[in-house]
């Protein structure tokens, strides 16, 4: 009977250790406490870039998919840039042809997306909660007539860098 006894009054010490650490007053049968909360979601952006795209022989201005920038952010903005050489250079030459080409944003042209291009915290929660609702920018590519005149037969190809930077309103 006494291993009995004590592995029951082991199970209750291990039990009493277990319980969370609650000062109940001597004098009362009620208790209160409180637990805090907390939750943080961190501001987040997603960026769509256009696809690859072919531009036909002759053809003065392409254009692209539009930019498009959704996200949840807190007195932020999101600036959307773009690198480019402005030069479609040949693949399959040995002399180094290229054709020069001049990216634009919008429709007429609004900006250049060399300098940047921003987006608001409502215009990218609208996007966020509704991508029907979402900024986009449409982006072309406008070849001269007269650098098409010059170029050389051969395969063309040139690469866009977007590259996209959070920053603080404040």
């Amino acid at each position: 009977m006494s291993k009995h006894m004590t592995l029951a009054g082991a199970l209750i010490v291990a039990g009493l250790l277990l319980a969370p650490a609650t000062a109940v007053a001597a004098d009362s049968n009620e208790q209160a406490g409180e637990t805090q909360l907390n939750a943080t979601v961190e501001s987040t952006y997603t960026l769509t870039i256009p696809r690859d795209t072919q531009i036909a022989f002759e053809t003065e201005t392409t254009p692209l998919d539009a930019l498009k920038v959704t996200g949840n952010v807190n007195d932020e903005v999101v600036t959307v840039t773009a690198e480019t050489s402005g030069v479609l250079d040949a693949t399959n030459r040995d002399d180094k042809a290229a054709i020069a080409y001049t990216l634009n944003a919008g429709e007429p042209t609004v900006a250049s997306p060399e300098d940047g291009l921003v987006w608001s915290e409502d215009e990218l929660r609208a996007g966020f909660l509704n991508d029907g609702d979402a900024k986009t920018v449409p982006l072309t590519v406008a070849i001269d007539a007269a650098d098409w005149a010059v170029a050389k037969a051969g395969t063309y190809a040139g690469t866009i860098t977007f590259t996209a930077e959070i920053t603080d309103v404040k």
